[in-house]
């Protein structure tokens, strides 16, 4: 529903800002509205400690600010998935302090999981930086926000290696989604009538990201 342009990713005042911008486009016959910054990193890893410093977007509802981490690889009879979101802030139109912590993964089998969690901030996370971080284990996923533990997981599917994203998505009423419960094996579609510039470009702001692995 929206284009990964390279110009949407750039370093300002010491800080990466990966940007939405309102830029109607053609792409494969459809039209779009937006489009967008991701980074990702150029190695996987297996299990560590994820770090970023991340100031939210000015526009809100909207857009998606994302900091995660995912990965494929072939297993058994079929292509595993793997994903760990360590954080996707402002996606929730109602409540713009509720921040996600979820786990998404497909298995060899072709089973889909979605296991779905949430922190509400005390704070707007587009007022300031905070510091959003995931230790990723064999056997455990444990979320922190500015050094307080929010969440935790087992970790029962997580185990093959990942790269490092940070990105900038759109979310409803910018899109709409059809498919199963809470949007699960969803298609997303662009929503012409609210895809208007107001609010664009609009930026995430990271001031460092920082990776550990486990000894």
């Amino acid at each position: 529903a929206w284009t990964w342009k390279t110009e949407n990713a750039f370093i300002k005042d010491g800080c990466l800002h990966l940007q939405t911008a309102h830029a109607p486009h053609m792409r494969d016959g459809q039209q779009l509205y937006y489009t967008s910054g991701i980074a990702k990193s150029r190695v996987e890893v297996k299990f560590g400690y994820f770090e970023a410093r991340i100031r939210g977007a000015s526009k809100f509802p909207g857009v998606c600010p994302a900091f995660w981490i995912t990965g494929s690889q072939r297993g058994g009879s079929g292509k595993i998935n793997a994903e760990i979101d360590i954080m996707e802030i402002q996606e929730v139109a109602g409540n713009v302090r509720q921040i996600d912590t979820n786990l998404h993964g497909l298995t060899a089998d072709g089973k889909a999981i979605h296991d779905r969690r949430h922190w509400i901030a005390p704070w707007d996370p587009r007022d300031d930086f905070h510091i959003y971080a995931c230790l990723w284990t064999p056997d455990r996923i444990v979320w922190y926000i500015d050094g307080q533990q929010v969440n935790e997981a087992a970790n029962t599917n997580w185990h093959i290696p990942q790269n490092v994203y940070l990105s900038m998505g759109l979310r409803m009423p910018l899109i709409t989604y059809s498919g199963g419960p809470h949007h699960e094996g969803r298609s997303i579609a662009p929503s012409p009538e609210h895809s208007k510039p107001d609010g664009f470009p609009t930026a995430m702001q990271v001031d460092y990201v920082r990776v550990w692995s486990l000894p």
